[in-house]
């Protein structure tokens, strides 16, 4: 008799490291409610009269507080007719209302004045700060909250955008770089499209380098808009001149576009400028007069890349 165990293949047990998160973040919620609730506690008891511990009955003071009437006197029988129009009821509860029948030993006091705790955004900011850099994420960017000065909200950025980059890398080899070869592999089967030499290359390990050049590519991710344009794009000049990056990076870090893909778009611009006579600062000389009076471009229009 063969008997089968209880565990499955490739079975896996334990807890995802997300549910200690989610179990904080739940907390949280909690003692915010919890915080809410005692601020409507606090709303509706806003105050009670303590008495010593020797007293008897309470004066209770705030006993058909809503039938009495200000004037001239609380306890006044006797009332002209001129007062009884002219005083207010005292259920309208104007700010300055005084309980003036306490009895010896008794005062008014307020109820719960440390709650909601005024520390709770602190408390809360610290436990949220470390589940973000638990994630990779800056605080600043998940919580978006930019209360310092450039350079610290600068700082935070480019650490995102180092977590954004490992990602968009992670992903495109994933999922999108499969799905781009099998795209290809297929429109070269299919005929769509001609590559020489790249269905022999498939089955042909000794010719890998061909099939890798028909293959490769570039993934990248999106532009994130900069804190800063004036200054990133003076700092992308600056970094140009020095020889230090190339254009292409630096379009595609400003833009999200490649170098090719600006300059395309920008030809056809400055040819539809040309044609209606528009000509921007950029094109004029020293004298404000257009620089390139029959457009800045030539004849050999390229294909766009997609």
């Amino acid at each position: 008799m063969v008997y089968g165990t209880e565990r499955l293949i490739d079975e896996v047990r334990g807890e995802p490291l997300l549910s200690g998160v989610l179990y904080m973040l739940k907390e949280l919620d909690r003692y915010r409610d919890a915080e809410e609730r005692a601020a409507v506690i606090n709303a509706m008891l806003p105050l009670f009269v303590r008495k010593p511990a020797t007293a008897t009955m309470g004066s209770r003071p705030s006993d058909g507080l809503s039938r009495l009437r200000g004037g001239a006197g609380l306890g006044s029988a006797v009332v002209s007719a001129d007062e009884e129009k002219n005083r207010r009821d005292i259920r309208a509860m104007t700010p300055g209302t005084i309980f003036d029948d306490l009895a010896p030993g008794e005062e008014v006091v307020s109820f719960q004045t440390n709650r909601p705790n005024v520390n709770y955004s602190t408390f809360e900011g610290a436990i949220l700060s470390g589940i973000c850099w638990s994630l990779e994420i800056p605080p600043e960017i998940a919580m978006l909250r930019f209360q310092s000065n450039y350079s610290a909200s600068r700082q935070a950025n480019n650490e995102f955008e180092v977590y954004l980059s490992y990602q968009a890398q992670k992903l495109s080899r994933r999922i999108c770089q499969p799905i781009y070869e099998e795209f290809v592999t297929s429109a070269a089967a299919g005929g769509i499209v001609e590559l020489p030499g790249f269905i022999s290359a498939l089955t042909d390990g000794s010719r890998w380098m061909e099939r890798s050049a028909w293959l490769s590519c570039a993934w990248t991710g999106l532009s994130r808009p900069s804190v800063d344009p004036q200054k990133e794009v003076s700092a992308s000049l600056a970094a140009l001149d020095g020889g230090l990056t190339t254009y292409d990076d630096e379009c595609m870090r400003i833009s999200g576009h490649s170098f090719r893909q600006v300059m395309q778009k920008r030809k056809r611009e400055e040819e539809y400028m040309a044609k209606i006579g528009f000509t921007p600062k950029a094109n004029e000389d020293n004298n404000g007069k257009p620089a390139y009076p029959d457009g800045n471009v030539d004849s050999d229009d390229g294909e766009e890349e997609e």
